[in-house]
């Protein structure tokens, strides 16, 4: 037997059903014939979370069209204890979670308001319905090994695995009827087809779940007796139902109408189980879990617990509100009342207001009517919103930004509330950017939070989070560098950067004019007038040349060959008198435009004696220095000529020689 609608998003007739939660409908409530399990949500919308925040504010019930369930005469359970069983498998996405949610929610006002169906004493079973509990997770090994299953193979295997002892005997009331619910859990691949009635259905094409009953044997101090027990089905539809939805939906219509032997509380007009009521409704979020909502006819709508009084003295369909109803709880106080009034001096106590103190009214709060009004100074209002603003209390304003201290000590002009930061300008260069969500001062995370700029990001850089200069010489206009070592644009760290007319690396890490030639390279000069002055060069005066490169060229500073004799007027003519002559191009390599003693068309300084073309000095017997041997010294010997120095050596040999020529001819 089904009790409670399926879950689905077709109102599936199936004739006869209890409790489907149907996954594709066609029709609506009213196609349903009577006794026909069928309901809410879609197998193929989005998975909701398991755990659901409630949305601020809250809402009211919601009311439907005008149904109203009726009693038929069949028992209910009246103190319900949940179990669940996974067969098989588990299923990792949902089992982990129901233990909570059947926990929470059998103890808990969602089942307060289910009182309402309990049964007559006349013409009923006499139960009462009370909050109930959860009796524990269970794994089974099912002895069915099929995939495709009925609601009767389950039944069976309930009864083979109770009988095994691999699940708890069910309980009963003092009326002696079941309290026990078995909610079964499959894992992924089983099909489970529910043949009841005119339509059968498939499970996660035609539902969610459903829950029916099954007449189950035991052994009760050495008698067999049978009860009819009440289960659930929820197969895995790869999160195409609500798990909290489709779970708490057949609980609840199991509790009001477990069995198809005879009827609990049912629609007379539709056949609808209480949750069916609320199919075309979302889940409502409720102590951390979606649940499905159900009909209360005291109410006439559907809700998920007894909804708070509005107004004094309270009635059986509504309660009072409690501190734990204020603001957070969406089925608590919400909107323009959304504070319980608790204290028990105060006229409203247990029902919600717009206001008990100043924290819930943008200005004031009279607290003689627990309603909220402007205020008209700053003695209307209380720390920390001291400031009176346009009627409305606030932390600051720009013009009044005394209540701003300490780490919060600027003012958000948007939001009038002291914040740590309200431009980057306000923060240190540590954290720089001033977050626009937070209105507090962080480090830089990328370029883009850097207006002028760049973020630092490397690892071990100490500036890392701030926005600085440079990462790279990239990030430097050229021809700056990056100095690495403090993230800033430089000239140059080191001289190998420079060049002329600006060789140096300076102290202030740009490049400048050299100043002496200790600051420049080694076999460079140091300009110090003319065109080039600041540049090292190879030469400032041909006194610095030789060699091929005997002449220097003041305006590149540079030693060049020769391009013409001493004197001769050439661009480049040989600077030194005492080596006049310049070795033209066709000399040999070690030779050509060096500045030599002599050269083949420059032979007079070697006073008629030639000259040697390939050391480009003059032969033997030559004079040097313009003209004939000149004896400038020495001491005079028995011929009576000089005899001292290189000279008087060579006059010696000499006069020696022709004395021997002359001994030779006599």
């Amino acid at each position: 037997m089904l009790g409670g609608g399926w879950k689905s998003a077709n109102a599936l007739a199936v004739s006869g059903v209890l409790g489907v939660l149907m996954a594709c409908s066609s029709g609506g409530p009213g196609s349903e014939a009577t006794g026909v399990a069928r309901q809410s949500e879609s197998a193929g919308a989005p998975p909701r979370p398991v755990l659901t925040a409630p949305p601020p504010g809250g809402r009211p019930p919601r009311p439907l069209a005008t149904p109203s369930l009726a009693y038929n005469g069949g028992q209910v359970i009246s103190q319900v204890k949940v179990y669940e069983v996974t067969w098989g498998s588990p299923v990792v996405a949902w089992t982990g979670a129901l233990p909570g949610l059947y926990g929470t929610i059998t103890n808990s006002p969602y089942m307060d308001w289910l009182g309402q169906y309990s049964t007559p004493t006349t013409g009923g079973t006499g139960q009462t319905i009370v909050r109930g509990s959860f009796g524990g997770a269970y794994t089974i090994t099912p002895s069915n090994t099929s995939t495709a299953l009925s609601q009767t193979d389950i039944g069976v295997e309930l009864q083979n695995q109770i009988t095994a002892g691999n699940l708890p005997k069910p309980e009963v009331d003092a009326q002696n009827y079941v309290t026990s619910l078995y909610m079964f859990d499959f894992p992924n691949g089983y099909t489970i087809t529910l043949n009841w009635g005119s339509k059968p259905g498939t499970s996660c094409k035609d539902f969610c779940g459903f829950h029916f009953d099954a007449v189950i044997t035991v052994s009760v101090g050495g008698q067999n007796v049978n009860y009819d027990v009440p289960y659930g089905v929820m197969p895995y539809c790869a999160g195409g139902c609500d798990m909290g939805d489709t779970h708490s939906h057949e609980m609840i219509e199991a509790i009001t109408d477990p069995s198809t032997n005879a009827s609990g509380w049912l629609d007379p007009n539709t056949g609808n189980e209480v949750a069916d009521e609320c199919e075309t409704l979302p889940p409502t979020p409720f102590m951390g879990y979606d649940v499905s909502e159900g009909w209360s006819n005291a109410n006439g709508a559907c809700i998920a617990e007894w909804p708070i009084c509005k107004a004094l003295p309270a009635t059986p369909s509504c309660r009072l509100c409690t501190a734990a109803d204020d603001k957070s709880n969406p089925l608590g106080c919400y909107g323009s009342t959304p504070v319980c009034a608790t204290s028990s001096s105060d006229p409203k106590a247990g029902t919600c207001v717009a206001c008990v103190d100043d924290t819930t009214c943008t200005g004031k709060c009279d607290t003689s009517t627990d309603t909220c009004a402007a205020c008209t100074g700053n003695s209307d209002c209380t720390s920390p919103r001291a400031v009176c603003s346009s009627g409305a209390c606030v932390q600051c304003t720009a013009g009044d930004v005394s209540a701003c201290t300490g780490s919060t000590p600027y003012c958000d002009a948007v939001t009038n509330k002291c914040v740590g930061c309200a431009v980057d300008t306000d923060c240190p260069a540590a954290t720089p950017i001033c977050d626009p969500g937070t209105k507090t001062c962080r480090a830089c995370a990328g370029n883009s939070d850097c207006k002028t700029g760049v973020c630092a990001t490397g690892t071990s850089d100490p500036l890392k989070g701030q926005c600085v200069q440079c990462q790279a010489s990239t990030d430097c206009a050229a021809p700056a560098i990056c100095d690495t070592k403090n993230d800033t644009c430089v000239g140059c760290t080191d001289g190998t950067m420079c060049s002329n007319p600006a060789p140096v690396c300076g102290s202030n890490q740009q490049c400048r004019g050299c100043q002496a030639t200790s600051e420049c390279p080694k076999g460079q000069t140091c300009a110090t007038s003319g065109s080039l002055a600041g540049s090292c060069v190879g030469c400032a005066s041909s006194a610095s040349c030789s060699g091929v490169t005997p002449v220097c060229d003041g305006n590149a500073g540079a030693c060049m060959g020769c391009t013409g004799d001493n004197a001769s007027g050439t661009t480049y003519a040989c600077p030194d008198p005492a080596h006049p002559a310049c070795q033209p191009a066709s000399a040999s390599a070690s030779l050509a435009g060096s500045c030599t003693q002599c050269s083949a068309s420059n032979d007079k300084a070697c006073n008629g004696h030639g000259c040697d073309t390939t050391t480009g000095t003059c032969k033997s017997g030559s004079g040097g220095g313009g003209g004939g041997c000149s004896i400038a010294s020495g001491a005079a010997g028995s011929s009576g000529l000089p005899t001292g120095g290189a000279v008087g050596a060579i006059v010696a040999a000499a006069l020696a020689l022709a004395g021997r020529r002359r001994r030779a001819r006599v």
